[in-house]
């Protein structure tokens, strides 16, 4: 009876193990490495740069891209606050730009590339600050673009 016992429990082993070793060999990842940095045709690419503000303000898809009917009319004092904690790190003070992000004073293209403070807000809601986008309230966001229209305009 022992002898039929392990007969069986070494047939049952050896073709679990073989069907384990089948399924590892086709062409579609086993359900535990599902994601694009496990499968073995992709690679995760690293070093790149980022698309600055600018660049990414041309890339915004749908509903992004035309601001939303309502936005809030922001207030220049409020948004330098916002600015100066959420902004500076990357724009640099008083927006002149640096390494990390573009310049954001007169002269630079944010007039021309947003045409109205309320396209600028609804960028700044939804794409900044870039490294934690959309944290900022739809206030702080018009606020912060008031005050970066404002430092666009002035000369």
């Amino acid at each position: 009876m022992r002898v039929k016992v392990r007969a069986a429990l070494s047939l049952f082993i050896s073709t679990a193990g073989l069907m384990l070793i089948l399924a590892a060999c086709g062409s579609h990842p086993t359900p535990l490495a599902k994601g694009p940095h496990h499968h073995p045709t992709q690679r995760r690419v690293m070093n790149v740069p980022r698309p600055s503000a600018r660049e990414r303000a041309h890339k915004i898809p749908g509903p992004y891209s035309a601001p939303p009917a309502k936005l809030p009319r922001g207030n220049e004092a409020a948004g330098a606050r916002v600015f100066q904690a959420t902004c500076e790190s990357c724009h640099g003070r008083d927006g002149v730009g640096t390494g990390k992000a573009p310049r954001l004073k007169a002269p630079s293209g944010v007039v021309s590339d947003f045409k109205t403070e309320s396209a600028l807000t609804s960028f700044i809601l939804h794409n900044m600050p870039a490294n934690n986008p959309g944290i900022l309230t739809t206030t702080k966001a018009a606020n912060a673009a008031a005050y970066v229209w404002h430092l666009a305009k002035s000369r």
